[in-house]
């Protein structure tokens, strides 16, 4: 259940689509209902519809039974890379992902033996 502009609501409620069309046209943060002080959220607008979701960093944030929690990037190894190698927009949604190798591999490929050899 999320909290927008004061009123509960959740996914099934009609009027829900309404509420994130609301929501983000106003830049009002939705507040996820897992804990009782509520976690902020933020509504995205993909394609022709919204989608609610965690601002960057605080899956750790929400309760564990939450589908938005996460657990903290130091117990997971994220925090070894994050900010370095994986970066995130909450913008535009776009999460890039830098590497310290190549995804292919390049050179002189070794001969296939000749049959009978």
């Amino acid at each position: 259940m999320y909290l927008i502009d004061g009123r509960p609501i959740r996914p099934d409620d009609t009027g829900f689509v309404q509420a994130l069309a609301d929501a983000h046209a106003t830049h009002t943060r939705p507040l996820c209902q897992c804990l009782i002080e509520g976690v902020p959220m933020y509504v995205a607008r993909i394609g022709q519809g919204y989608l609610v979701k965690r601002m960057p960093n605080t899956g750790c944030r929400h309760a564990p039974d939450c589908p938005s929690y996460e657990p903290p990037a130091d117990l997971s190894g994220l925090g070894q890379v994050l900010g370095s190698a994986i970066t995130e927009d909450p913008v535009d949604g776009i999460t890039s992902l830098r590497l310290d190798f190549a995804l292919s591999r390049l050179g002189t490929r070794s001969k296939q033996p000749v049959p009978g050899d």
